[in-house]
C-alpha cells in the first residue's frame, strides 16, 4: 500500500473494510455451506447459540460416507479429555490384549528390570492381584531397576503448575504402582497409609474441618479429618524423589531392590499385566488421566523403544495425518495440556478409524452411554431410559466438548463432535441444547 498513490491508498482501503464487513455478515452462512442437510441447518440454527459462543460440530453417516452436518468443522479447539480418543486409537493400533508390565533379562547373578508403564499394578485396587508383583516375589535373585528407557517428564508440557496436589494430575514414571498415589485409609482414629513408607512424610491432626494439602515440592502431605465422621479414603499424587519408586516396590515385594542406568536390551522378555480395554474403559467412562498417560507411554515403548510422550506422538501422528483433513497439535495423552488443538472433522476421522477396527458392539463397551454411565451418566439419556449416544466428554474452565458415536432411530450409526471454547456460565445451557440437537438427528435420520 505504501507504493500506491494517496487516493488509490483510500479505495484500498474502503474495499478491505467492505471486506471484513461482508465477511462478518456471512459468518454463519459461510461455516454452514458444506451443510448437505437442510433440516439439520434450520435445526442448528433454532438452538440460539451461534451468537453467543464459539462452537464446532460435524456429524457424519458412517453407512453414506458423507457429512450431514458441518459447522466451523474445521476450525481448532482445545479439546480437553476428548484428547483420549486419540490415546485409545494408538492403543488399539499397538498394544496387546494385556499391557507390558515390565521387560526383563535374567543374568547369572542378577534380574534387571524395565517398566513398561503399565498402570494398572494396584491400580484402581491397592489390594488386587497384580503378575509383576508375582514374577519378582518369586526370584531368587537381586534385583536391579533401571529407567533408562524413560525419557519423560512427570508432568506433560502445558499442564497446570499449581494442580499438583490433585490426584487428577499424578506424575508419570516407568514403573507406576498404587496410581502413583499416596492412599489413607481412616477408621475412627486409626489411620493406614498406603504405600507406609511415606507416612512419616504425613503430619495429621483431627479437628471439626476436614482439611488436606501437599507441599509445592512433595516433601510434606498433611491431613487433617474431621473427628465426627468414622470413615474416610483419601488420595495425594505422590512426588517421586530419586529413591521412592525403589522403597515402594522393595516394601511390596519384600526384597532389596537396587538401581542402575542399564540400557534395554531388545532381547529382553516381557512381563504382561493388566487387561488393556478394562483399562481404556475406565480411561474413557472415568475419565481417568493418569492410566490414559500411561498408557501413551506404554503405546511408546512399544512403537519406537523407549518412552517419550514428545517423540511417539510426533512418529505416530504422522500416520494420523494421512487419515485427518486437518492438521492436528497433539501434546499428552489426556487432554490435560491447552495446548493440545483440533478440529471437529479431524476427531470425526479417528472416530472412524475406531469403527471400522472395533465395530459398534466394542464402542459401547468401551464408551460411557447416555444417562447411564461414565461422566455423561446425568445427561444425553435419550427416550424410555435406552441409551442413544456413547461419548467421551472433556471439560476444563469455559470449555466442553463431546465426540462419540449416536446410534439412530433408524438403527443407523452416525458419529459427531461437538466442540465449545470460551463460554461464559455454566456447561448446563450448552449440554441442553446439544442434547435437542442430538436427539433431532436421533429423529430425523
Amino acid at each position: 500500500l505504501d507504493l500506491l498513490p494517496k487516493s488509490s491508498w483510500r479505495i484500498s482501503q474502503a474495499l478491505i473494510l467492505a471486506c471484513a464487513i461482508m465477511i462478518s455478515s456471512c459468518s454463519t452462512t459461510h461455516h454452514l455451506k458444506s451443510t448437505q442437510d437442510k433440516k439439520f441447518v434450520k435445526a442448528w440454527k433454532k438452538l440460539g447459540l451461534l451468537d453467543q459462543h464459539y462452537i464446532g460440530i460435524s456429524i457424519y453417516d458412517t453407512e453414506a460416507g458423507k457429512p450431514l452436518f458441518n459447522y466451523r468443522a474445521d476450525n481448532f479447539f482445545t479439546p480437553a479429555s476428548t484428547t483420549k480418543i486419540l490415546t485409545l486409537y494408538a492403543a488399539i493400533m499397538l498394544l496387546e490384549d494385556s499391557i507390558v508390565a515390565a521387560k526383563y533379562i535374567e543374568t547369572k547373578d542378577s534380574l534387571f528390570l524395565w517398566g513398561g508403564g503399565d498402570p494398572g499394578t494396584l491400580y484402581p485396587n491397592k489390594n488386587g492381584h497384580a503378575p509383576l508383583i508375582d514374577f519378582l516375589s518369586q526370584t531368587t535373585k537381586p534385583i536391579v531397576f533401571s529407567d533408562q528407557h524413560f525419557k519423560a517428564k512427570r508432568f506433560g508440557t502445558g499442564w497446570a503448575w499449581d494442580d499438583y496436589s490433585y490426584p487428577y494430575q499424578c506424575e508419570r514414571s516407568a514403573l507406576p504402582i498404587y496410581g502413583n498415589r499416596l492412599w489413607i485409609d481412616r477408621s475412627a482414629d486409626s489411620i493406614i497409609v498406603t504405600p507406609a513408607f511415606l507416612r512419616p512424610a504425613v503430619t495429621m491432626t483431627k479437628d471439626t474441618l476436614r482439611k488436606i494439602g501437599k507441599s509445592e515440592w512433595g516433601d510434606g502431605y498433611t491431613y487433617t479429618y474431621d473427628k465426627n465422621l468414622d470413615r474416610e479414603e483419601t488420595v495425594f499424587p505422590i512426588t517421586f524423589f530419586e529413591n521412592d519408586t525403589r522403597y515402594i516396590w522393595s516394601e511390596v515385594v519384600g526384597k532389596d531392590i537396587n538401581l542402575s542406568k542399564k540400557i534395554l536390551p531388545d532381547s529382553a522378555k516381557s512381563i504382561f499385566g493388566s487387561s488393556r480395554d478394562s483399562l481404556l474403559k475406565r480411561t474413557m467412562h472415568e475419565s481417568d488421566n493418569f492410566i490414559a498417560e500411561q498408557i501413551l507411554l506404554a503405546c511408546s515403548l512399544e512403537k519406537i523403544g523407549y518412552m517419550s510422550d514428545k517423540d511417539f506422538i510426533n512418529d505416530f501422528r504422522k500416520e494420523i495425518a494421512l487419515c485427518t483433513p486437518d492438521p492436528i497439535k497433539w501434546v499428552d495423552g489426556s487432554g490435560l495440556s491447552r495446548y493440545n488443538s483440533f478440529t471437529p472433522r479431524s476427531i470425526i476421522d479417528i472416530l472412524e478409524k475406531i469403527y471400522q477396527l472395533k465395530g459398534i458392539d466394542y464402542i459401547t463397551t468401551i464408551f460411557p452411554a447416555g444417562g447411564r454411565s461414565g461422566t455423561i451418566q446425568d445427561c444425553f439419556a435419550g427416550q424410555n431410559g435406552k441409551p442413544y449416544i456413547y461419548a467421551k466428554s472433556g471439560s476444563m474452565s469455559k470449555i466442553y466438548c463431546l465426540s462419540g458415536y449416536l446410534i439412530a432411530k433408524s438403527g443407523k450409526v452416525l458419529l459427531f463432535s461437538w466442540m465449545s471454547n470460551n463460554f461464559q456460565g455454566n456447561s448446563t445451557e450448552l449440554k441442553s441444547a446439544l442434547d435437542d440437537y442430538l436427539m433431532f438427528v436421533y429423529n430425523h435420520h
